[in-house]
């Protein structure tokens, strides 16, 4: 079909699992592209498809287009597929999102919301509330990585070195964990 449409809908299927992320995109082959690199650099939006993607390797999936059409038609057709349960690796199951991958706001929108965040400060109880949010893993949460994983991180640290000032404010973080206020210090277990 050579309608002068290079995108529509896709999908990437798992030949293992038989599981499918189903997407949308205006040009196919710049979207695939960025489907495989983001596998590659382990940071794909769908952690359910990094995962898959870690255990079976790329070549365990295919990508291919499903149905050529123009980019609002694409939503629609998607949101269908979406509908009849296809796309296990999808994290939202509504293809009406506001900003999408390699959509564009508008110059004038982006314009008036610069303009409306300038010099605007928050207060200090609202960024502590944001620091305490951003405190842990959130993203990981509860979600073990892999043996080979684990290894390859083992093994980057390996014969690493401290410094002699690094060490330093180690030892004074441990003894501040440790004292009491009486200033001994608390038995370890």
């Amino acid at each position: 079909m050579d309608s002068g449409i290079s995108g529509g809908v896709y999908q990437i299927v798992n030949a293992v699992t038989g599981e499918r992320y189903v997407g949308r995109a205006a040009v196919f082959a710049e979207r695939f592209a960025k489907h495989k690199s983001r596998l590659l650099s382990g940071k794909h939006s769908s952690p359910h498809l990094q995962s898959s993607y870690n255990k079976h390797g790329l070549g365990s999936f295919a990508f291919s287009p499903l149905i050529e059409c123009s980019p609002s038609a694409a939503v629609l057709v998607e949101q269908l597929w979406l509908d009849h349960g296809v796309g296990e690796y999808n994290v939202s199951r509504s293809a009406f999102t506001p900003v999408r991958f390699g959509d564009k706001r508008p110059a004038e929108v982006m314009a008036k919301g610069a303009a409306k965040r300038r010099g605007r400060k928050q207060s200090p109880e609202t960024r502590a509330k944001i620091s305490v949010s951003l405190l842990g893993n959130t993203y990981r949460a509860g979600i073990p990585h892999a043996h080979e994983t684990c290894a390859r991180m083992a093994a980057a640290q390996r014969g690493r070195k401290h410094t002699p000032e690094t060490k330093a404010k180690m030892s004074v973080s441990a003894h501040a964990r440790w004292r009491r206020a009486d200033g001994s210090f608390a038995a370890s277990k």
